[in-house]
């Protein structure tokens, strides 16, 4: 469903499909502030807020513009953590040759 919202561009459809119902709920339980996270990031834009592998990170999916603001909003809540703005790679791994 996440491939199918990206490829036609059906943002709004992000949010429930980043909504993972096997495991994600229990995970975050470990660390409650992950849901504060969450939250937040949705309150402030984030087409989709969803745990990243086991729990270390956290994934939030915005417009380009929307990014700086979201970047603060979380840089000041959560001043311990690590915020980083990316951008996605649509190329992958490229080998050149000298």
């Amino acid at each position: 469903l996440m491939t199918m919202a990206i490829v036609q561009e059906k943002w709004d459809l992000l949010r429930c499909c980043s909504k993972d119902r096997m495991h994600q709920y229990k995970r975050m339980q470990t660390y409650p502030v992950l849901f504060a996270i969450q939250k937040l990031a949705l309150e402030n834009n984030a087409l989709m807020s969803t745990l990243s592998g086991s729990g270390s990170s956290f994934f939030n999916m915005c417009y380009e513009e929307d990014a700086p603001k979201l970047k603060q909003v979380l840089s000041k809540k959560f001043p311990k953590f690590r915020v980083a703005v990316l951008d996605f790679d649509n190329d992958g791994v490229l080998i050149e040759k000298d």
